[in-house]
């Protein structure tokens, strides 16, 4: 399994210059910005506390606590097979003079060829 990291940023709908590619607010209530680094084996995020996301399509949100950080480490046991994010989440980030989201995920890419 040849395992690769990869960092998305997202400070906001009008802050596009600080937004890694491709992360919007529709790409990331779709899940869509995730499609390249499924399965993800290991995620980090730092978001504002309350922030929701959903993992592998539960109807149930994971909400970020009052440290505003999150980790999961799967250890070979499972796999996050899609992630999306809340859209009223994003909205309040967005709203945020100093908040943001970022989400470190490490990703099997043999899917990839490597």
């Amino acid at each position: 399994m040849a395992k690769r990291i990869k960092q998305f940023r997202f400070f906001g709908v009008s802050d596009t210059a600080h937004n890694t590619p491709n992360t919007s607010y529709q790409t990331l209530v779709s899940g869509n910005v995730f499609a390249d680094v499924l399965p993800i084996l290991q995620l980090g995020i730092q978001a504002l506390p309350g922030t929701k996301f959903y993992v592998n399509s539960s109807t149930s949100p994971v909400i970020i606590g009052v440290t505003g950080v999150y980790e999961m480490n799967l250890q070979d046991n499972t796999q996050i097979t899609s992630l999306s994010f809340d859209g009223n989440s994003l909205e309040a980030i967005s709203d945020s003079a100093t908040g943001g989201l970022i989400i470190d995920v490490t990703y099997d890419n043999n899917h990839e060829g490597v």
